[in-house]
């Protein structure tokens, strides 16, 4: 005679173990579309790529000049504020965190900058996602960029600055420098 309850848990198991599989070939896909390229150390390589990241906020800029604000005037919960000073051959970004003091203020590969001290560039792609990420030898930084939310992460002199915001309530200045 067949014994239901026995009968109905090896079925349950069996359902369960092709559950877990069944995610883990979705995690292993997720994981396989995500497309990681690594940057030459070149000039204005990754400028292109974080005004590309950037580029439905920077279209308006006249000669591609321009200040973007996050987190100062329509953002009263963003715990920090950037300005991103936009030109074609640099971004200069300053981040500060509205509480504790925390500046951090660098070149987004600047003309003059030399390239001895960076370690890694690299991109990272996704089909909603991108991720620009810069590590040097003392410090490094981070933009990553999921449908309208900007996060930035900059790493200095044993600090970390981590900040989030809507792309959407940025304030867009054309024309306006550094």
């Amino acid at each position: 005679m067949i014994n239901l309850k026995r009968l109905f848990f090896s079925q349950k198991l069996k359902i369960e173990q092709l559950l877990f599989s069944v995610v883990l070939c979705f995690i292993f896909i997720a994981t396989v579309q995500a497309e990681r390229i690594r940057l030459d150390r070149k000039q204005g390589v990754v400028n292109e790529a974080l005004q590309q990241m950037l580029v439905s906020q920077i279209a308006s800029f006249p000669k591609g000049v321009g200040k973007l604000e996050l987190g100062r005037v329509n953002d009263a919960k963003a715990a920090c504020m950037v300005d991103l000073f936009v030109s074609p051959k640099t971004v200069y970004t300053v981040v500060e965190m509205k509480k504790g003091g925390e500046r951090s203020e660098f070149y987004v590969d600047h003309p003059d900058d030399s390239f001895k001290d960076v370690l890694f560039q690299t991109l990272v792609k996704e089909a909603d996602m991108s991720e620009l990420a810069v590590d040097k030898k003392l410090s490094s930084y981070k933009f990553r960029i999921k449908g309208n939310d900007l996060s930035i992460e900059v790493k200095s002199q044993g600090k970390v600055i981590e900040c989030e915001f809507d792309l959407s309530k940025a304030v867009l200045l054309p024309g306006e420098t550094e």
